[in-house]
């Protein structure tokens, strides 16, 4: 029998898909390890309860390339979830966001996610790639996309998805 979980899908650039098993422990996919058959793969081991996917958008300062990446990824996982034939909703990001009171300004509003998701998900490896300094750099990107995923994951739990 498969173990019943819970998908949160952060799409972005160094995105995460965050597992979420009983007692809010996760089991986390990064990108940069995981290609999107590796995923295909896994989505078959759980019994996955609802995926929620943030619906991805272009910032006003984003590169094209940038935006195309994310919308290939975003393709990428949607395809998959609909070829497995798992339940999903795609949200956008300030309706997961609004629950947790977010600042505006993007750093602030990124190390207040990572703190909640820390605090939340005793569990869960949210900072596996290490210490990071100030609000920037691959270390502070990677463990905000493992934050997100998360915590999206979180929202559909609490939303009774």
């Amino acid at each position: 029998m498969k173990e019943k979980v819970h998908v949160g899908i952060d799409p972005g650039r160094y995105g995460c898909i965050a597992i979420i098993r009983k007692e809010a422990d996760a089991i986390f996919i990064d990108y940069s390890v995981t290609h999107i058959d590796e995923l295909r793969d896994l989505m078959w081991t759980y019994d996955i309860q609802m995926a929620v996917i943030e619906r991805p958008f272009s910032m006003p300062r984003q590169s094209t390339k940038s935006a195309m990446v994310q919308g290939q990824l975003y393709g990428e996982l949607l395809g998959a979830l609909k070829m497995a034939r798992l339940p999903f909703l795609d949200i956008r990001p300030q309706e997961w966001q609004k629950g947790y009171g977010c600042p505006t300004d993007r750093k602030a509003r990124k190390l207040n996610l990572i703190e909640i998701a820390d605090n939340l998900g005793k569990n869960a490896d949210i900072r596996a790639f290490g210490k990071f300094k100030g609000a920037s750099g691959e270390r502070f990107e990677r463990t905000s996309g493992r934050a997100d995923a998360y915590l999206i994951g979180l929202y559909g739990i609490s939303r009774g998805l």
